[in-house]
């Protein structure tokens, strides 16, 4: 399929309008051949109430209408030309796109039909080397949100005429940057005009080696504007940081941002509002979590994510509780771990952080293949409701009997892809003959694990999950029985089972119906 308007003969050179009245969304996905979506160079598209484009996969693409061999040597095609019109575009993702050179003409003279455009998601498009023309730019004034990953960028805006007297403001209600693995981008902007970016609540920048957080931190002040803004001092660079910086809710910071902040380089109340935080990109291998004096810095913190980092250990080794102290990170209701290759354990057995388990009610832990274990022997999580664990190998099993017992609030439970898993629940010696209930689990998801034998193999145990209605359980070839004790689960009618839904109250319980499939 190479598009989905095709070119009729004879038409000449008059052009047609084709009006998609009704259209909200457009959805092209895995088309390795589709290079334009009209075929016909006399076409105009009107798709005055789509509202959502995606384009995924599709490597030959370059432009939404075909154009003419000299049009394409005077200068490269553009996704978007004034023959293509969505007025009521909100939310655009590109994808894969490997020929896609640019989205918007160069051409500041074209009519710009995007007012109303607020989300752009663009990933790995490795021909495109600016975002915006300046002049586009300019004009999308509701963006609220860009993430922009493994592009061929360099900058997101491009250069545009010197700012005027009277500076334009881009971008104005923007609320969401993210911007990953773009080795070539050196600059948001050259030639930045005045950014007034008061809404902006979350900044994420990794794997962008010639930009750094604190540098497009500094194109949101007036300070950016100076003719000798590369002489700065640095009090000059602290009071401009200090005095024009967003209030930002979500932060990340990498190796580089945290010796920064240890250096002294940026003012303290920069970091005092954040509610969430993610410390990325600590790729040294001898790289040790931040020390706990930074960690205290953030005192509103509500979510800490730890991604993409060499730490074997996340906490620092001087601890993050002392009695009689205010703790750092007591007020932590989620914490998240992700692509942590050399992580062994999350809490060493002699930290005194209880406060901090104790407020944590999201739990995650995403590709840690050397992570043993999640749960200390002796702690409690009474106010855990999400548990999420992905693709970490180096778990035999998720629990013990005594450690379950405390996951009293428990609502959601997802495991997938630990390849070693054997059990949920491990018998620690204190099991037999106990009854567990897990009152407040609705929800139990367990995927991809080809060594999983059963949720626990404590016989003589009795699980009561009085609230369960949702069970799914997919790839676990070895799970002949859901557990070798008794299974209660009385608000629990139907079940997904190895792609077939059973009705668990016909078969009698969740043990027979696994039985049975398996037989």
């Amino acid at each position: 399929m190479e598009g989905v308007i095709a070119k009729e003969e004879g038409r000449g050179s008059v052009m047609e309008k084709i009006t998609f009245m009704k259209l909200s969304e457009i959805e092209l996905e895995c088309l390795p051949h589709f290079t334009s979506f009209l075929l016909g160079k006399n076409y105009m598209l009107y798709c005055p109430g789509l509202q959502k484009l995606t384009i995924a996969h599709c490597s030959k693409m370059r432009s939404f209408t075909q154009q003419s061999l000299m049009e394409i040597d005077q200068d490269a095609p553009s996704l978007f030309n004034p023959q293509v019109q969505f007025p009521r575009l909100k939310k655009m993702v590109l994808s894969h796109l490997d020929d896609l050179s640019k989205i918007w003409t160069d051409n500041p003279q074209e009519t710009l039909t995007f007012d109303y455009l607020q989300k752009i998601e663009a990933k790995n498009c490795k021909s495109l080397e600016i975002l915006f023309p300046h002049w586009v730019a300019r004009n999308l004034s509701h963006i609220k949100k860009l993430h922009i990953e493994s592009c061929g960028l360099k900058e997101i805006v491009a250069r545009g005429d010197p700012p005027s007297i009277t500076a334009q403001f881009l971008f104005p209600e923007l609320t969401t940057l993210v911007l990953h693995d773009m080795p070539q981008l050196k600059s948001f902007c050259p030639n930045l005009p005045t950014l007034n970016w008061s809404f902006l609540k979350e900044l994420r920048l990794t794997h962008c080696d010639k930009l750094n957080m604190f540098s497009v931190m500094a194109f949101m002040n007036k300070w950016a504007q100076r003719d000798d803004q590369n002489e700065l001092s640095d009090h000059e660079a602290h009071f401009s940081l200090e005095r024009d910086i967003p209030i930002l809710e979500r932060l990340l910071l990498v190796d580089k941002d945290i010796q920064m902040i240890l250096d002294g380089k940026f003012p303290d109340d920069i970091f005092s509002k954040p509610k969430a935080l993610t410390l990325a990109c600590f790729h040294d291998k001898k790289a040790v979590f931040p020390p706990r004096f930074l960690l205290e810095r953030f005192q509103n913190l509500q979510s800490l994510e730890v991604f993409c980092s060499s730490f074997e250990d996340i906490f620092p080794n001087e601890g993050l509780v002392d009695e009689g102290l205010h703790p750092a990170l007591e007020n932590l209701s989620e914490l998240k771990l992700r692509k942590l290759q050399n992580i062994k354990r999350v809490w060493r057995e002699d930290y005194l952080v209880a406060k901090i388990l104790h407020s944590i009610e999201t739990f995650e832990v995403w590709d840690c293949p050397n992570l043993t274990t999640i749960f200390p022997a002796m702690a409690s999580f009474q106010n855990l409701t999400k548990l999420v664990v992905k693709n970490s190998s180096g778990l035999v099993h998720l629990v013990t009997f005594s450690t379950v017992t405390n996951l009293v609030h428990l609502t959601e439970m997802t495991i997938i892809g630990c390849e070693r898993m054997k059990e949920i629940v491990a018998n620690d010696g204190k099991g037999e003959g106990e009854v567990i209930s897990l009152e407040k689990l609705e929800t139990l998801e367990l995927q991809h694990m080809p060594s999983l034998l059963s949720f626990s193999s404590i016989e003589s145990c009795i699980f009561r999950f009085p609230l369960l209605d949702d069970v799914k359980v997919e790839e676990c070839p070895r799970m002949k029985i859901f557990s070798r004790g008794i299974v209660s689960t009385p608000e629990l009618h139907y079940a997904m089972l190895f792609q077939h839904i059973w009705d668990v109250r016909l078969e009698g319980d969740l043990n027979t119906a696994m039985q049975k499939l398996s037989a």
